[in-house]
């Protein structure tokens, strides 16, 4: 059969969308069943299109479509819509409405000419090395060439970057016409290079090496672009980023990307400015955009750089809230006006750390600097650091203690040499609070305090062993400490009584039935130890305990919001009225909103609250009684099959580790897919269907599904409520030595 359009409707075919429709495209294949899962999406060569295999189904419909010359009007009410809320938008869309919209996406049907099938998966360099073969054949060159392919890269953006090794052979020049596109084509990409040798000027500028219709660019050993041309990027933290090539790109450089995420990301309420001295797009836009500071200040002198620079400023819309200086930050940096400041030269920026202090705050600040060491000499290099900022901190007049952060190993270069990332702490770091009133501070009241509490900068008062596995255990915990305030904070006062241990006259809450399945207290201890032997009992167990709910509901993707600090610890512990006080999962909704509205949240912010049952895992024990004997009507039947394979037997072993994750599309994010999923009856617990049903509670449910910024807020409202719950301080409690005993105890 042959359809109008002149193809074969037996033949398999893709549709091709514009890459901003992709997403849109394959949502609504997967939902009316028209997406052929045997064979692979693919992205044409371009980069612009986006081909989706389609099954014989879709290929009938949309021919139909055609022969009756439908026209189809722009859709003005979706084109208005985010690519966010795009599902929301296509929920209760039929197939001859999505069919129309994929139209009026531009969307166009043609054969399958690649035919990636997921079933037999062909490896890139075997199919590189098939091409080539057949072209040095044609060419009558010897096979032994097809030893110089390289059987490893790296991809940068859509850039393929080669070992310095490969297609050395002069041989390869006189075939590039054929022989370029040809690996571009095979390896699904349109732009190749391969790194070569640098050289050291006053910035990292071009060498120009086209080849072969711009498709071959040639990139010095730390994969430099020596070739002009912009590099359009979505990922790593920034809406949109296009780097000039006369820059500069490594593949070390997501791991000073992860670094400086992590750091920058940690907003503070010091963070007022900050400082970049050799001004790359990246760090000055996750300043920004992520960590929300007032004010950046970006020094530069590369012009190209300059140029990139601006570009990616107003492409992110950040451009007036960023100084660009131009010229020697030596003599262009401003001072006294910065909380961080970033020192980006290589090899060394030595000659611009006195700038960097004179630019820092009288209190002082942070300084991430960029440096390289011999393996050997990571030591005398860190403490070469911590005594020139001191001497030069104290020749300026500053008071300050230097302490090292962190330092973080970015990549081998040549030479057994390896560049090191060091960040380092500066400021004048005591160990007393900043007021000693009788109420809770704000952050910005007692930083010093902050920045000894707070998650990351923790990391200085722990061995170097355990920098990053302190931090990396703190990222898998954080929905344990997220969910501890609200066990420790609900129940009378928010004082740290969940962490005591159980003793002869008093039962823990940790060890009651309502606490089943809390676990990694040892990481608040392991914090509160820290601390103590650095400032031995100024910083409670019950700061620590909210702070690290702060930091661990930003690990998980939610705001950053700021709490307060000066809490004192109880010396009792709860478990004998914890039932009082605590909304059991199985209550109705009179009763959940009536014991939330006795420490002052509101309805929108219950319905807020539990949105944290969009992350972490409820055990089977909770939820087989909507399972057994029969299964609870209200529940979607396509994800009771999935809670009956997770949950098996109508009596689980309450040891053993049997599960339902709350979200299954997002398990570990702090997001607004929870109410999505309630809506559609897919919530585990009572109080998760109760939410999404009760005239009380739906309309907030329904609005926080379709907006996550107003979850976040009414979250981040509740969060600070729960937080500051008839909190003890003046005199009343005490800082304990160990969270999980009473001083009196000690």
């Amino acid at each position: 059969m042959v359809a109008s359009g002149g193809l074969d409707v037996g033949q398999p075919c893709v549709l091709r969308l514009e890459k901003q429709y992709a997403k849109l495209g394959k949502d609504i294949l997967k939902k009316f069943g028209w997406l052929d899962l045997d064979r692979k999406v693919y992205s044409q060569a371009d980069g612009t299109h986006i081909c989706l295999p389609i099954n014989e189904k879709f290929c009938t419909i949309f021919e139909d479509k055609q022969d009756l010359g439908d026209k189809f009007e722009p859709l003005t009410d979706f084109q208005s819509l985010k690519p966010s809320t795009w599902h929301i938008w296509l929920e209760d869309i039929s197939s001859s409405a999505a069919m129309n919209l994929l139209m009026t996406c531009r969307a166009n049907k043609i054969v399958d000419k690649v035919m990636k099938v997921k079933k037999t998966p062909i490896s890139p360099f075997k199919v590189m090395k098939e091409a080539v073969a057949t072209l040095l054949n044609h060419h009558d060159l010897p096979s032994e060439l097809l030893e110089q392919l390289p059987s490893r890269w790296e991809r940068l953006g859509d850039i393929i970057v080669f070992p310095v090794f490969s297609f050395k052979d002069q041989v390869w020049d006189s075939i590039g016409k054929e022989l370029w596109p040809l690996v571009a084509e095979s390896l699904g990409t349109h732009r190749l290079a391969r790194q070569v040798l640098t050289f050291e000027s006053a910035w990292y500028k071009s060498r120009c090496s086209e080849l072969t219709l711009k498709t071959f660019l040639v990139l010095g050993e730390n994969n430099y672009i020596t070739a002009p041309f912009y590099w359009p990027s979505c990922t790593n933290w920034n809406k949109r980023q296009q780097v000039r090539d006369s820059c500069w790109i490594m593949a070390g450089l997501i791991t000073v990307k992860m670094a400086y995420c992590i750091l920058l990301m940690q907003p503070s309420a010091c963070s007022l400015g900050a400082i970049f001295v050799r001004s790359c797009a990246w760090p000055i836009l996750t300043a920004k955009i992520k960590a929300n500071a007032k004010m950046v200040y970006a020094c530069e002198w590369n012009p190209h750089a300059i140029e990139a620079l601006r570009h990616n400023l107003e492409a992110n819309s950040v451009a007036d809230c960023c100084v660009v200086l131009e010229g020697d930050n030596r003599v262009t940096a401003p001072k006294g006006v910065a909380d961080r400041v970033c020192l980006g030269l290589l090899p060394s920026s030595e000659c611009s750390w006195v700038t960097a202090v004179r630019a820092l705050r009288d209190e002082g600040g942070m300084l991430h600097i960029h440096g390289n060491a011999k393996d050997t000499e990571e030591g005398l290099w860190t403490k070469h650091v911590v005594q020139s900022i001191s001497d030069i901190a104290k020749s300026e007049g500053r008071s300050w203690e230097v302490l090292i952060d962190h330092v973080e190993r970015v990549k081998w270069s040549i030479g057994s040499q390896k560049q090191i990332s060091f960040n380092f702490v500066l400021g004048a770091m005591t160990c007393a609070l900043a007021d000693d009133s009788c109420q809770l501070m704000h952050e910005e009241q007692s930083c010093h305090l902050i920045l000894m509490a707070g998650t990351p900068a923790l990391r200085l008062k722990i061995s170097s062993k355990n920098k990053f596995s302190f931090f990396t255990s703190a990222t898998r915990t954080a929905f344990s400490w997220l969910r501890n305030i609200f066990h420790d904070c609900f129940v009378e006062s928010c004082d740290a009584s969940l962490l005591l241990d159980s003793t002869r006259r008093m039962l823990s809450e940790k060890e009651t039935d309502r606490s089943f399945g809390m676990r990694n207290f040892r990481y608040i201890e392991t914090i509160k130890e820290a601390l103590e032997r650095e400032c031995p009992g100024v910083v409670s167990c019950s700061d620590i305990l909210v702070l690290s709910a702060r930091d661990g509901i930003f690990a998980l993707g939610g705001p950053y919001i700021p709490l307060k600090t000066g809490r004192r610890d109880g010396r009792k512990s709860r478990a004998d009225i914890l039932e009082q006080h605590l909304p059991d999962h199985n209550e109705s909704m009179s009763v959940v909103l009536e014991r939330f509205a006795n420490i002052g949240i509101n309805t929108p912010g219950v319905v807020a609250l539990l949105g944290s049952h969009s992350v972490g895992r409820t055990h089977c024990v909770k939820l087989v009684h909507r399972l057994y004997p029969e299964v609870d009507p209200a529940l979607n039947p396509a994800h009771v099959e999935h809670m009956l394979y997770k949950c098996p037997d109508a009596i689980p072993d309450p040891k053993a580790v049997q599960y339902v994750r709350n979200d299954r599309g997002t398990p570990m994010k702090l997001d607004n897919n929870y109410y999505r999923n309630i809506l559609d009856n897919k919530g585990l617990l009572i109080v998760d269907h109760q939410l999404a049903t009760d005239k009380r509670t739906k309309p907030f449910v329904k609005k926080m599904a379709k907006n996550q910024d107003y979850f976040f807020k009414e979250f981040a409202r509740a969060i600070t409520i729960l937080s500051e719950n008839n909190p003890l301080t003046g005199t009343k409690g005490e800082i304990r030595k160990q969270c999980n005993l009473a001083n009196k105890l000690h």
